[in-house]
Order: C-alpha cells, then sequence, then structure tokens
C-alpha cells in the first residue's frame, strides 16, 4: 500500500503542476472557442484545425476536474468554452459529427464514422453532471441514440453498404458503445442501459481469441471468413487492453466471474503479445544494423 501511495502522489503532483497548468495555458482558445489540441511540447500550436474527438474530449476533461478533482470555476468556464464551440459548429444539419473544423469552425473534412460524436457526448454528459443542467443530459442521450443508429446502419452516415463487404463485428464499435453505457448507467440506471451493458458484454466475448488471449479488431457475423486480410488478422493492442478495462466496468454492473477472468486474461495476454512482438521488432532491428556495421554499406 505505501508503494501505491508513492505512485498516487507522484501522478497527484504531475496532473497539478504540469498536466493542468498546461492545457489551460495553451489549448483554450477565448477568441474563438473551444480548444487549441496540436501542441508541441512547449505549448506552440502546429495545427489550428480543431478536431471533434478532442474537443469533446476536452469538455470531458475539465469537467471531469470540477467533479473529481477541485470544483474550481476555471475548470467549469473551460468546459463551456467548448461545449458552446461544438453546439455551433460540431455537427451538420443532419445531426452527423464533421471531423474537424479550421480554428473559426468552419467545416474541413467529414468523416463517415460515428467516433467524434462519442466524445462529445460524453462531453456533454460530464458537463450536466457539474452545472446540474438537465439540458446538456438530454443532449448526450439523443447523442447516444443517434451514435447507436449510426453504428447499426452506416448508410445514415452516407457509407453505403456494399454486396462484398461481409457482416462483421468491430472492437473500435464495441468499445465505444461500452464507454457510453458505462457513464450513461452511472446517472441513470435505465432498463434500456443495462440492456446495452449486456449485449456490450456478448460482442466483447465474440472478439476474444483464446489461444493467444487477445481481443482481435474485426470478427465475422457470418460465415464468411476474415483470416485472409489484414483487417481480419488485426490485433490493435492498445484497443485490447481499453476493452479489457472497459469489460470490467461493465461487469460492476452485470457481474459475471467467467467474463472477469477473460477481461483478466485478455489484459494480461495482449500486454504479453505486444511486449513479445516488440522484443522480436527489436532483435531484428539490432540484428540489422549490427550486420550494417560488420558488413559495411555498399551504395
Amino acid at each position: 500500500m505505501k508503494e501505491l501511495s508513492c505512485f498516487a502522489d507522484k501522478y497527484y503532483k504531475n496532473l497539478t503542476e504540469s498536466i493542468i497548468p498546461f492545457w489551460q495555458g495553451h489549448s483554450l482558445d477565448t477568441q474563438y472557442g473551444g480548444y487549441f489540441t496540436c501542441l508541441e511540447r512547449n505549448g506552440s500550436i502546429y495545427d489550428t484545425k480543431k478536431y471533434i474527438w478532442l474537443q469533446g474530449r476536452a469538455i470531458w476533461m475539465f469537467s471531469q476536474l470540477y467533479n473529481e478533482l477541485e470544483k474550481k470555476q476555471e475548470f467549469l468556464d473551460a468546459a463551456k468554452l467548448g461545449i458552446d464551440f461544438i453546439d455551433k459548429y460540431a455537427f451538420d444539419n443532419k445531426g452527423r459529427p464533421y471531423f474537424c473544423l479550421t480554428r473559426e469552425g468552419k467545416p474541413y473534412f467529414f468523416q463517415r464514422k460515428p467516433y467524434g460524436a462519442v466524445f462529445c457526448m460524453l462531453g456533454y454528459l460530464e458537463y450536466a453532471r457539474a452545472t446540474g443542467q438537465q439540458q446538456y443530459h438530454r443532449k448526450a442521450e439523443e447523442l447516444f441514440a443517434r451514435i447507436s443508429a449510426w453504428i447499426e446502419d452506416t448508410r445514415l452516415l452516407d457509407r453505403p453498404v456494399l454486396s462484398g463487404l461481409p457482416q462483421c463485428s468491430n472492437l473500435a464499435n464495441v468499445m465505444v458503445l461500452a464507454s457510453m453505457a458505462i457513464e450513461l448507467a452511472k446517472f441513470d440506471r435505465k432498463p434500456e442501459y443495462i440492456d446495452l451493458i449486456q449485449q456490450t458484454i456478448k460482442n466483447t466475448q465474440l472478439h476474444y481469441d483464446c489461444n493467444r488471449r487477445i481481443l482481435i479488431e474485426n470478427v465475422s457475423l457470418d460465415d464468411t471468413s476474415l483470416e485472409s486480410s489484414p483487417e481480419g488478422r488485426l490485433f490493435n493492442p492498445g484497443h485490447s487492453i481499453e476493452v479489457a478495462w472497459f469489460l470490467l466496468h461493465l461487469l460492476e454492473f452485470i457481474p459475471d466471474k467467467k467474463m472477469e477472468k477473460l477481461a483478466l486474461d485478455a489484459l494480461e495476454g495482449s500486454l504479453e503479445y505486444h511486449a513479445e512482438s516488440y522484443f522480436h521488432r527489436n532483435i531484428q532491428s539490432d540484428y540489422c544494423v549490427h550486420a550494417h556495421r560488420t558488413l559495411g554499406c555498399r551504395t
């Protein structure tokens, strides 16, 4: 416990003396609203575009700081800067999120995926918790409903369903539904949120590779084999670890010892698989450097 306390002190100091001052000092755009997020280590801006998923994350962060760290008005003011910006600029006339905007808020790029909206939804929800303003809770619920519909039918995002495309489950979709379900259920344990949690737990199980103890990125929902394509073999260690973490939170609502073991195994397996791959890559790299130095470079 003493070691954990030392880590807690270290992280708290880093948060309050480094991370928060950096983002408060460099990311707030008080002229046009929203946040600069493409920053060098010294805080200088290398890209003024405003990426919607990062705007939503910043809103969530400042609201979370107010809710969990200290009820400072400056945290709420910083969150409101992002709330007003996404309310005004983040969505098209069909309620779909742009991928990024200019500094002033003009549409710059439209990506036919729902993920930017996920972070706006989480930002709305955390801001509602900070302020008690139910209008933002309603915005979060309405946006959640749209995101769920977009994941179910990509044609709503102008992504046609093509005849050669196999029916599959994507781990990124599982992950974002899990993240939203957890936060919504914290607010209100409505039956539909608990049902979503239960379904997300089942969907996570579909992605589990019991031989390697990892969560793979794409799995077929019909008899089509995905193994002949890169997307069917894709393993993203970060996603696998993150989904295992989400799964543990989902199981707080619906306890299941079997799934808890799966989550812990996937976490351990992903770390081991990633470490092994990293080790082999570095061994190969070291061998190539050694051979280069030994044999000389012939050009």
